[in-house]
């Protein structure tokens, strides 16, 4: 597992909404910090979220660390990405 020093952090502050809720991760990169959130709440489903030069490895990275069998598991390609407040 790639340690990430944020993701403790992040967990202590955050709780998913409902045990089974499924968390997008957008940006999500390698999927590091998806891989700490489902492991840590084991009912939680996620999505990464990320560009196509990525999400080979994130998929690749989420069935090494055994956490890519859960029911609403997903890793999503995107080549643009527009964000509108």
């Amino acid at each position: 597992m790639i340690f990430d020093s944020n993701a403790g952090a992040i967990l202590s502050d955050w709780k998913p909404a409902k045990d089974d809720a499924v968390v997008c991760d957008v940006g999500g990169g390698l999927g590091t910090l998806m891989t700490h959130v489902l492991q840590h709440y084991p009912d939680t489903s996620g999505i990464v979220f990320d560009q196509k030069s990525v999400t080979k490895r994130a998929e690749a990275y989420l069935q090494e660390e055994g956490v890519s069998n859960r029911p609403k598991q997903s890793v999503v390609t995107f080549s643009s990405l527009y964000l509108k407040s």
